[in-house]
C-alpha cells in the first residue's frame, strides 16, 4: 500500500508541474510567432484556440493552486499530526523528480534557452497537400451537427 501511495504522489504532483510547463510553453510559442511575424495561425485551416490566452492562464492558475495544495499537505499533514520528512517527500517527490530530471537533461545535453527572435519555427513544418485541403473543404461544408457526430460515432 505504501508503494501505491508513493506512485500516486509522484504522478499527481509531477502532473501539476507538467501542466504548468505546457501553459508556459504555449505563451512562449505565441510570443515567438508574434516576434518573428510568423503567419502560421492565420493560414487556412490553422487551428487557433478561441480561449487563448485565457486557457493557458486558467491552466497555470489551477495547476499552481493544486501544486500549492500538495505543498500544504506535505507541510501540514491531512488529518492533523506533526510535520514529518516522510510525509513531506511523499507529497513532493514528483516535483523533485521533474526538477532533477529537467536540470540533469539541460546539463548533460547542454541545451540552451532559446531566444524568441532566433527560435526555429520552420523545421518539421509542412504545408497541407491538395488532397488534404479538399478533404478539409468537404468536412467543413457539412452542418455542425454532422461534424460533431464524426467525433462521437461508435462504429
Amino acid at each position: 500500500m505504501k508503494t501505491f501511495t508513493w506512485l500516486i504522489s509522484i504522478t499527481s504532483s509531477s502532473a501539476f508541474i507538467n501542466w504548468l510547463v505546457i501553459s508556459f510553453t504555449s505563451f512562449r510559442f505565441h510570443q515567438c510567432l508574434k516576434i518573428q511575424g510568423d503567419p502560421l495561425l492565420t493560414q487556412l485551416y490553422a487551428w487557433n484556440s478561441t480561449a487563448w490566452p485565457l486557457a493557458p492562464v486558467w491552466l497555470a492558475a489551477v495547476s499552481t493552486m493544486l501544486f500549492m495544495c500538495c505543498l500544504a499537505a506535505g507541510i501540514l499533514p491531512l488529518g492533523g499530526g506533526p510535520f514529518s520528512a516522510y510525509n513531506f517527500f511523499q507529497y513532493q517527490i514528483g516535483i523533485l523528480v521533474v526538477v532533477v530530471f529537467t536540470v540533469a537533461y539541460k546539463f548533460i545535453m547542454r541545451t540552451p534557452w532559446r531566444d524568441l527572435r532566433s527560435a526555429d519555427l520552420l523545421s518539421g513544418r509542412r504545408s497541407l497537400s491538395f488532397e488534404e485541403l479538399e478533404q478539409l473543404d468537404k468536412y467543413y461544408k457539412q452542418p455542425k451537427w454532422r461534424r460533431f457526430l464524426t467525433y462521437v460515432q461508435l462504429w
